[in-house]
């Protein structure tokens, strides 16, 4: 990890009571945990959503748990926001 996304990483790591690489690897999964979760949320609210981009994006997140297969769907899914803008743009909301 990098910059203040290693430094946090080893707080966790160090909260823990563990230190060094330890501390690192320890706080990078919490970090990594808390991201998917916070991900998994935004997308599980949005299944109420049932327009084509909506619909498109529910069937992204749920790609995006199948092994192997979550980097396409993250980047799927940042097109499928781009297009999502776009049309919300187009309307003036």
């Amino acid at each position: 990890m990098a910059g203040g996304a290693g430094s946090l990483a080893r707080a966790f790591g160090h909260q823990a009571g563990y230190v060094g690489i330890v501390a690192d690897n320890l706080g990078g999964k919490v970090i990594n945990a808390v991201q998917k979760t916070g991900g998994s949320v935004q997308g599980l609210s949005g299944l109420l959503d049932t327009t084509p981009q909506g619909l498109i994006s529910s069937g992204l997140t749920i790609v995006g748990f199948i092994p192997g297969l979550g980097q396409a769907a993250a980047a799927a899914s940042i097109v499928n926001d781009f297009i999502k803008t776009g049309i919300a743009i187009s309307k003036c909301q």
